[in-house]
């Protein structure tokens, strides 16, 4: 896949940031965009992980935007490449 959506509800930062660290290492070309229930300073962290996006719950129809742009990231990166 070419993105990936996490909701990372219940898992509290530190979890998510190593999930995030895994999916880094193992499929680098991948757009991660993180879903919150509520933003907190450690979650600012997931984004120097190399994050795609970070929103908020709920997202609404901004979500369907965001995957859109990661798709269209990820063909520009594969035309390129």
């Amino acid at each position: 896949p070419d993105v990936l959506v996490l909701d990372i509800e219940g898992q509290g930062s530190p979890r998510a940031r190593e999930l995030v660290h895994i999916l880094r290492r193992s499929h680098p070309a991948l757009r991660v965009i993180i879903l919150s229930a509520v933003s907190s300073f450690e979650d600012g962290e997931l984004i120097e992980e190399g994050v795609f996006y970070y929103m908020t719950k709920p997202a609404g129809g901004m979500l369907v935007e965001v995957v859109e742009a990661a798709g269209r990231a990820a063909l520009r990166k594969q035309l390129e490449g």
